[in-house]
């Protein structure tokens, strides 16, 4: 039995595609806006890290 979501896809392929490019597209961004945060934070954080007060 298929889900309403592969019937739909069954029915609709160009619109199927059309949306899981979107999503692919929305997921790649969101991630790289991630990455991008983690490239420009990492340095802040090291020097953090280096001038901790000894234990």
């Amino acid at each position: 039995m298929q889900s309403a979501a592969a019937q739909a896809a069954a029915q609709h392929p160009v619109e199927a595609a059309i949306l899981a490019e979107i999503s692919l597209r929305e997921s790649d961004a969101i991630f790289g806006a991630g990455d991008l945060l983690t490239q420009k934070i990492q340095p802040f954080r090291s020097a953090a890290w280096r001038h901790r007060p000894a234990p």
